[in-house]
């Protein structure tokens, strides 16, 4: 299908998003400050309004269950509490806030033993049987609906709910590589948690809770469906919270809109309590928070990339040299052409900390050379990796398909380099791994390895294919390994949540006792580290590199440098990022 492009460029992301590294498609935005919570409080749910010009928050806490608590905000953006309006008779599960288009106010729903209908004093003006989980209300054309677990009703007098349709969306399919968990499970329920309903210029805004593995964890990311304004057609759904769950929207008299949420999960820098912010309606047609908001705890996500100047950078890998130096390399593009197509030479830059990084030149570039081998099978060259043997530094990189090799003449890691050839026919991002005995190996793709002979013209045993002991790949691309107390760390990058569309691409590991194992099965090691590499620096410390490829990535197409914890367990390596930055 031919994308469809709004006027100034953009791609319509909801008929056709961009791929997640793009910026114009991300849920977060790059650098920031952790989200705060509105009020210090533990609480069970929460909503929002705002009235007369103020903001209201309603919370539900834990330690008093079946009260309602109403904050409002003060200039200096913090709140105070106002008031109690009233005790429930059961523990209060969900709340949302919603414009009583006939009397001209603000109607609160509250899910409890039962639903119930709040005027703005806590004053019920319904109540009637509710059996689900989750629920929210809204008013359209003076007839109040009901939204329970995924289902419309409509409410009847006498306090009934009468059955009306599910909320069903579209799963979402660009092709065989471009999938989101709704086309991989075979459901049309945009998730399992109710979270509320909102009238927004003529279309119904619907955001519900699911459970999606982003980093290879359990979140309770909350994702937005648009529908149209009698809400039976729906569009595609899309992460608008990282563990936001169960989310309120409501909008100010200028039609801006707002969500309020409790952090689901420890993984939320909110986690167990309310919070407010402000959705920003991009360009290309979908809602994310505002800008500078940081939603998760990872170590990863306040990690800020390192300054190579203005150019955009994947796949990036880090050498560090006997000279003093790091070297650091990557995927680049050409003026006018993007990671995917007309990509660049390979490029190398320096630095002596990793923090600041100086151009040093173009050390290859086989379209300068037309009679190359590599100009009859491909315009492009991507994840180039670079590393010192046997006195000379190597590079090996990607083409479609296969993988290329470069032994610098001089010795230097600016070379020049002597092209030797084609060493992979089928499969890409070929790095190196050089054990102790010497013996310099070819890794690429998912995790095959390859001894090369002592002249690199060719392999000296068959390629093996490293699987974990539980049969499941440790990552589907981008594989490397590491030695790391003594153990082989084998790691790869792979989507996590769904394929290139909400999920994250992120690093994995295994671990073994020997080089072609068996592995331990896979573990996270670093989010949304996808495609990056480990590596010892100039004080051995283990160090990994990312670039991020993904929606929640805390920024895109940037190479940052983080430290590797290591600790041992019980006889087991483990391995995770540590907090502090670079």
């Amino acid at each position: 299908m031919m994308a469809q492009t709004k006027p100034g460029g953009q791609t319509p992301f909801l008929a056709e998003q961009p791929h997640p590294e793009n910026r114009q498609a991300r849920c977060t935005t790059d650098g920031g400050a952790p989200l705060t919570a509105a009020v210090d409080v533990e609480a069970s749910c929460c909503c929002g309004c705002f009235w007369k010009e103020e903001l209201w928050l309603f919370v539900a806490a834990q330690n008093a269950a079946q009260e309602i608590h109403q904050y409002v905000r003060k200039a200096d953006g913090t709140f105070v509490f106002r008031k109690t309006l009233g005790c429930m008779p059961a523990p209060v599960r969900q709340m949302n806030a919603f414009w009583n288009e006939t009397v001209a106010e603000i109607r609160l729903f509250v899910l409890a033993d039962k639903g119930y209908i709040l005027d703005a004093a806590g004053r019920a003006i319904a109540v009637f049987p509710v059996d689900c989980k989750s629920a929210c209300a809204l008013e359209m054309n003076g007839t109040l609906r009901v939204i329970c677990d995924g289902d419309w009703y409509s409410l009847k007098d006498g306090g009934k709910l009468e059955f009306e349709r599910e909320l069903s969306v579209a799963a979402y399919h660009i092709n065989a590589n471009r999938y989101d968990k709704l086309y991989e499970t075979g459901t049309t329920r945009p998730g399992e948690i109710t979270g509320s309903a909102i009238q927004w210029k003529g279309k119904i805004l619907y955001t519900c809770g699911a459970r999606f593995e982003r980093c290879g964890r359990e979140n309770i990311d909350a994702f937005l469906c648009e529908g149209d304004e009698k809400g039976e057609i729906f569009s595609r759904r899309y992460l608008l919270i990282p563990n936001g769950g169960c989310v309120s929207l409501f909008t100010d008299g200028e039609e801006n809109l707002f969500a309020a949420f409790v952090g689901c999960t420890s993984h939320s820098v909110v986690s167990g309590k309310p919070a407010v912010v402000r959705l920003e309606r991009q360009e290309s047609g979908f809602f994310r928070p505002c800008a500078g908001t940081v939603f998760e705890t990872s170590p990863v996500d306040l990690l800020r990339p390192s300054d190579n100047g203005e150019r955009d950078i994947r796949d990036t890998f880090v050498c560090a040299a006997d000279d003093g130096w790091y070297y650091l390399t990557g995927t680049t593009a050409r003026e006018n052409g993007t990671s995917w197509k007309n990509t660049d030479g390979i490029n190398l830059w320096r630095s002596k900390d990793l923090k600041r990084w100086e151009f040093v030149k173009t050390v290859f570039d086989y379209r300068e050379r037309q009679e190359g081998w590599q100009n009859q099978i491909s315009d492009n060259c991507w994840a180039p990796e670079i590393c010192k043997h046997d006195g000379t530094y190597w590079i090996t990189y990607s083409l479609e398909p296969g993988c290329g090799l470069l032994k610098s003449v001089t010795g230097a890691p600016e070379g020049p380099y002597a092209d030797m050839g084609r060493v992979v026919m089928r499969g890409i991002d070929s790095g190196f791994f050089v054990d102790d005995d010497g013996t310099m190996y070819l890794v690429w793709q998912n995790g095959w390895i390859a001894p090369f002979t002592p002249d690199a013209r060719s392999f000296a045993k068959d390629p093996v294919l490293l699987i974990p002991e539980d049969g499941r790949q440790v990552g589907y691309e981008g594989a490397g390994i590491i030695k790391v107390a003594g153990k082989y760390v084998l790691y790869a990058a792979e989507w996590n949540g769904d394929m290139r569309i909400d999920g994250t691409y992120d690093m994995m590991y295994s671990v073994a006792d020997s080089l072609y194992g068996p592995y331990s099965p896979r573990k996270v090691l670093v989010p949304h580290g996808g495609h990056g590499c480990l590596f010892y620096d100039h004080e051995d410390r283990l160090r990994f590199t990312m670039f991020g490829n993904d929606r929640t990535a805390p920024f895109s197409r940037k190479a940052a440098i983080g430290t590797v914890e290591i600790r041992m367990e019980n006889g087991r390596l483990i391995l995770r990022p540590q907090s502090e930055q670079t």
